[in-house]
């Protein structure tokens, strides 16, 4: 006879209100974590989150599970450790408390983050009956929202707001990096390689994890594979490759696969400085610049016409590879409505009108009125209006093929637009 599990009476109760305690807690933590980056106080970082730690732990804690730990096997508790180790050498780090060499312990970071996924993903994954297994998804604290998906969410949007605008906070964990840095690109990280890395290390890991879950699909391990190529080859280890080919190199999106209207900070004018500018940037600038033409002039459109949308935003895409890598794991939370479907699709395509007016926007003053000098080119005002003109004219003539091949007449108010 099977146990009965369920909860009722005094136990809700007090679950409850462990709950509660445990959120005013993490909300404390927060409010201390605050404070700490305003008032820039080391110690108080360490201590805020420790502080929320403690209240994801009392709201969290249940001990018939002790946090789901007890219903795991042997392999996916020694994987949890291996990966803890990891984690706590980059949260010292983060919290601004170096350890010392910085080859050993970037080595332990990411050698113990690895083997810790890969166990943890065997033993839940490895044996069993064919199929997808996500069992208890919508029982995880993780998964559905809870105060662990919250604790989660907030450190990751700190991450962030120190990474984009206050590199500085972070010193210690870029200088972590440096090591590989020094190998890749010949000069010491940045917020930028900092970001990259741990970028590309997330997708490789958890793509290997979603090869391993799904590997009786063989359409998903294709894709995941070329996912995982694409963001390894040629948005981290190429992009490096060509830049320390340069003695000084201006920023701008160094990912091959980083096309316009993804990349709508491409005709920017201080990115196209740095691209075309060989005494500030050098051979490899002027490379970004032809292939970044090239892939949205020529690449994307034969690619889209007979493949459709999806051999980017599904297989080549770093955003979509993130989202199919880290995000299997809560895409049973998006919207499956018909209603979403539609309202994606007008975003979509209004978007995409609003990057390109914006494009014209920002182009016409920065080849208005002067000669511009492009590698082996020459640009003024006039080549400007007549490429554009040839762009909307060719753009018109792909989207009248669109409407010979589907009858429908949205085509035929875009090409009056285009030729207007």
């Amino acid at each position: 006879m099977k146990e009965n599990i369920s909860i009722t009476g005094d136990t809700t109760g007090v679950l409850n209100k462990m709950k509660n305690i445990g959120t005013v807690v993490f909300l404390f933590g927060l409010l201390m974590l605050v404070v700490a980056y305003m008032e820039n106080v080391k110690f108080l970082r360490v201590t805020s989150f420790f502080t929320m730690l403690v209240g994801t732990f009392i709201a969290t804690f249940d001990k018939r599970s002790f946090f789901g730990i007890r219903k795991l096997n042997g392999v996916q508790k020694t994987g949890m450790s291996v990966f803890t180790v990891g984690a706590v050498v980059f949260l010292f780090y983060w919290m601004g408390y170096p350890l010392g060499n910085n080859l050993l312990y970037l080595t332990i970071l990411m050698v113990s983050m690895f083997a810790g996924t890969m166990l943890y993903t065997l033993g839940g994954y490895g044996n069993g009956a064919k199929g997808v297994k996500n069992n208890g998804v919508w029982h995880d604290s993780l998964s559905n929202r809870g105060i662990i998906a919250w604790f989660s969410a907030i450190l990751l949007t700190l991450f962030y707001l120190q990474l984009y605008w206050f590199p500085k906070s972070i010193n210690e964990l870029i200088h972590l990096f440096d090591p590989l840095s020094l190998f890749l690109r010949r000069k010491p990280a940045d917020n930028w390689f900092l970001y990259g890395t741990m970028y590309t290390f997330v997708i490789v890991i958890l793509g290997i994890k979603f090869i391993i879950k799904y590997r009786y699909n063989k359409y998903q391990v294709y894709r995941t594979i070329v996912v995982v190529f694409s963001q390894l080859i040629l948005a981290y280890f190429i992009p490096s490759i060509l830049e320390s080919m340069n003695e000084g190199i201006g920023y701008f999106s160094k990912d091959l696969k980083n096309i316009w209207p993804l990349n709508y900070s491409f005709v920017e004018s201080w990115s196209l400085n740095n691209m075309v500018k060989p005494q500030k940037v050098g051979p490899s600038g002027f490379f970004f610049f032809v292939w970044g033409l090239f892939s949205f002039l020529i690449i994307t459109p034969i690619l889209t016409y007979y493949v459709g949308k999806r051999w980017y935003c599904s297989w080549v895409c770093g955003c979509g590879g993130l989202a199919e890598t880290a995000g299997d794991s809560f895409r049973q939370l998006s919207d499956k409505s018909l209603k979403a479907w539609k309202i994606e699709r007008w975003l979509i395509h209004g978007v995409m009108v609003f990057v390109l007016m914006m494009t014209i926007a920002t182009l016409w003053p920065y080849f208005s009125g002067k000669e511009y000098v492009i590698g082996p080119l020459k640009i003024n005002k006039i080549i400007y209006l007549l490429f554009l003109e040839l762009l909307l004219l060719l753009s018109s003539l792909g989207m009248y093929f669109l409407f010979k091949k589907y009858k429908r007449k949205v085509f035929l108010v875009g090409i009056s637009i285009l030729i207007l």
